[in-house]
C-alpha cells in the first residue's frame, strides 16, 4: 500500500482479532494517511475520467513545482501490471472442510469473498496469478475463481486451457 484516503478513521476497532486503530497501523507501517476526504467524489472521479496520477503531501514550506513534478515523474499506471504487486506469492489454503473444491486465482482477492465462498461449503485453495495446477488437478471436479479487476464476481465451470 503505498498511501491510505479515507473519509473518517474509526477510532476504535470492532473486529475480535483487531489489534491497533487504522492510524496505528499506518504509522507503524510508514504509510501516508489522509481523512476528511470525499471518497465517494473520488471513485465518482475516477470512473468518468480514469485512473490518474496523484500525490500526499503534508508540510510547512512545500513547493507547489516540485511537488507536481514528483507526480509527474511517478511510475505510469497504464501498463503497469499492479496485480504482481497483491497476488500471493505461493498457493495456500483458506479452509479445508468444504464440500466444493474451489480454486482462487488471486488478482487482488479480498478476505470477505474468501469467507463468503467458504460460508456456502466451498474448500478454498487461494493460488498466485500465474499458477499453473498439475495436471492431477484436470482430474478432480471443481470451480475456478476469478475476480476481475472491476471488482465483477465470475464463477468458472469449465478448466482453463493449461
Amino acid at each position: 500500500m503505498e498511501a491510505f484516503i479515507a473519509k473518517e478513521f474509526s477510532r476504535v476497532f470492532s473486529n475480535i482479532k483487531g489489534i491497533s486503530t487504522i492510524e496505528e497501523y499506518l504509522i507503524k507501517n510508514n504509510i501516508t494517511g489522509i481523512e476528511g476526504v470525499d471518497t465517494r467524489a473520488i471513485t465518482r472521479h475516477i470512473r468518468t475520467k480514469g485512473a490518474m496520477k496523484g500525490g500526499i503531501f503534508a508540510g510547512e514550506e512545500l513547493n507547489v513545482k516540485t511537488l507536481i513534478k514528483r507526480v509527474k515523474l511517478s511510475p505510469d499506471l497504464v501498463g503497469r501490471d499492479l496485480v504482481k504487486e497483491v497476488t500471493c506469492q505461493e498457493p495456500y489454503h483458506w479452509n479445508d472442510a468444504g464440500k466444493y473444491k474451489v480454486i482462487c486465482y488471486d488478482f487482488g482477492i479480498k478476505y470477505n469473498q474468501l469467507r463468503d465462498l467458504a460460508n456456502l461449503g466451498c474448500s478454498l485453495k487461494i493460488v498466485p496469478r500465474k499458477h499453473k495446477p498439475p495436471k492431477f488437478y484436470r482430474k478432480i471436479p471443481m470451480v475456478y475463481f476469478y475476480q476481475t479487476a472491476r471488482v465483477t464476481l465470475r464463477l468458472s465451470h469449465t478448466r482453463p486451457k493449461i
